[in-house]
């Protein structure tokens, strides 16, 4: 939650959205916040399609969710991809037009580029050891 709000204020996409937020427990700062490349190639490998990335996303489209989930769970389970990055964002740099994320969340707030808004953020002793 508190990552994906981050997320949020650092993407050019969600800027006029947020006016205050509060991160709890995270940040876009987090290893675990960033995803791997190429798990949208991967799932269409596990569904027999293959392509460049707008055809394999086109056919993906198509699909059910059920199908979806299905192909997901192979992936997960045969340690393809760790399901803590599977559906975490990745920077998209200039692959589209109007990327959620241009550019990696430490460089973007380096350079000053994000939602300058209220912010509360905290954290509890001892987080994530469970």
């Amino acid at each position: 939650g508190a990552a994906s709000v981050h997320l949020h204020i650092l993407s050019p996409m969600s800027k006029g959205l947020f006016h205050k937020v509060i991160l709890q427990s995270g940040c876009a700062l987090n290893p675990w916040v960033n995803g791997v490349e190429n798990t949208g190639k991967m799932m269409g490998q596990v569904l027999g399609i293959a392509g460049s990335d707008e055809e394999i996303l086109t056919e993906l489209r198509k699909l059910s969710v059920e199908l979806i989930f299905m192909a997901q769970e192979q992936l997960t389970n045969d340690n393809s991809v760790n399901t803590k990055w599977f559906c975490s964002p990745i920077v998209e740099k200039q692959k589209f037009p109007a990327p959620f994320l241009p550019d990696e969340p430490v460089n973007i707030i380096r350079k000053g580029c994000y939602a300058k808004v209220p912010m509360i953020i905290g954290y509890a002793v001892r987080e994530g050891i469970y």
